[in-house]
């Protein structure tokens, strides 16, 4: 009947529309009835009775949901079977493959960029006088206990070396008597250490992990998700928003007295350890007669040999000297009595030394191992992109294409061809003109026999 036809027409439309959503396998029944598959052989429709499907928190991530079947018993994770085709099997590679490593990637940049940035800004002063603190924040590295864990261990991570960051997430496992760590990228694996020691310290790919053995209570079973990058580039914020408090000068400054008799020089000096409590304290330089010795209000390291405040130092042309955390060069020929120092330099509203350094940082081997810039792991982030995009751009081409093809084999079996039912029709109508003409001449011949006979 026209009803069943019409129905069934609306089911092969359903049908369509559901494979664009997600890969399916039809299998036609008797008596018209038919199932539906999906994922690893779960039915989706069998005859009149359908599963449905929904959705979850991951145990690993709760930001992260998962596909699962709803079966007779309980849901089963059909997520990583669904990747073969559909919308949401493109979504789901979309998010786990390309979103995660590129966010992640952009991640590991701003942190990068952060914590280079704000260990050069603390090396400097600012308009105050005191030493600069953070100019940019960002998010510590997450650790996310699976749901259900049997045991509560203490962890925690911090990142110890932008250099060498991935961005690769990982997953550590305690198995009862012993910690296990694996990577996404499968670059790092094995023990990581046995549950015995109070406190076990791991440091890998530029993250130190802390397990607390005294806080902890660890049980076989415990599964923790370590993310050290993913939300970098999300929580990369500027953490100064008054311009005194940037730090553009150096915080020390060397100076010659303008009595000195000799062609002596100091350089500007260089800050080595920002957190020497001495740092701004004043030092001075004597230089003794003859001037072949001088010395220092301050200890001061002259290769591997230390002197002591007020010792002697042997003096030569182009020597390096360090003290109190900062580091500078003597040269020329010195008279005695000359006099160098090295002091703080608050009010030096004039000195840029830190900014140029904080620029410089833009062409520093900062990421990969020393071996890429800010710029440079950018633009292999966004080459990579731009690649799996193209990659995907043709490959749904050259589906579009299977579509195309697997469209024209069905039409060729059941679509209605409409050039083929115009030439029906165009048929059918001379056929009914033709017997038409037969009724009326025979119906003219009859009339004239009657007329014949009367």
């Amino acid at each position: 009947s026209q009803q069943s036809a019409d129905l069934l027409d609306l089911r092969d439309q359903l049908i369509l529309e559901l494979s664009q959503k997600i890969d399916i396998s039809v299998l036609n029944e008797d008596a018209g009835s038919m199932s539906i598959f999906i994922g690893n052989g779960q039915t989706l429709v069998n005859g009149s009775i359908a599963s449905t499907l929904g959705t979850i928190p991951s145990s690993a991530d709760p930001s992260q949901d998962l596909i699962v079947y709803q079966g007779l018993s309980s849901p089963v994770d059909i997520s990583g079977s669904l990747r073969g085709g559909g919308e949401l099997g493109a979504l789901l590679e979309f998010r786990d493959q390309l979103l995660k490593d590129t966010r992640n990637d952009l991640g590991r940049i701003a942190i990068a960029l952060a914590d280079t940035f704000n260990t050069q800004h603390s090396n400097g002063m600012d308009l105050n006088g005191n030493l600069g603190g953070d100019f940019f924040s960002v998010a510590s590295p997450k650790v996310l206990s699976f749901a259900g864990n049997p045991g509560t261990a203490s962890i925690t991570t911090s990142i110890s070396d932008v250099g060498v960051l991935t961005r690769s997430d990982y997953t550590l496992a305690f198995d009862g008597s012993s910690w296990r760590l694996s990577s996404d990228s499968g670059t790092v694996s094995g023990a990581v250490a046995d549950a015995s020691p109070a406190n076990t310290t791991l440091t890998f790919e530029g993250i130190t992990l802390t397990i607390d053995g005294v806080a902890s209570s660890p049980a076989a079973g415990d599964q923790y998700r370590i993310k050290p990058t993913s939300g970098g580039a999300g929580s990369f914020n500027v953490a100064i928003s008054d311009p005194l408090l940037i730090s553009a000068a150096a915080p020390v400054r060397s100076a010659t007295s303008l009595n000195n008799l000799g062609t002596t020089a100091i350089t500007a000096g260089v800050v080595t350890d920002v957190t020497n409590p001495a740092l701004l304290n004043t030092v001075t330089l004597t230089f003794d007669t003859p001037p072949g010795t001088f010395r220092s209000t301050s200890n001061v390291t002259v290769g591997t040999t230390v002197f002591a405040a007020g010792a002697a130092i042997p003096y030569s042309n182009g020597m390096r000297i360090d003290s109190n955390g900062w580091q500078t060069t003597l040269s020329g020929v010195p008279q005695g009595n000359d006099v160098l120092t090295v002091e703080s330099n608050a009010g030096g509203k004039g000195d840029s030394r830190n900014v140029l350094l904080l620029a410089n940082l833009q062409t520093s081997g900062t990421l990969d191992n020393g071996n890429s810039n800010y710029q440079e792991a950018y633009s292999v982030l966004v080459g990579r992109v731009a690649s799996q995009t193209a990659s995907a751009d043709t490959q749904r081409e050259a589906a579009q294409s299977l579509l195309i093809q697997a469209q024209g084999r069905r039409d060729a079996k059941s679509a209605v061809n409409l050039d083929e039912e115009a030439a029906d029709l165009v048929r059918y109508q001379q056929a009914y003109e033709a017997a038409s003409r037969v009724i009326s001449t025979t119906q003219t011949l009859f009339n004239a026999l009657i007329e014949a006979t009367r």
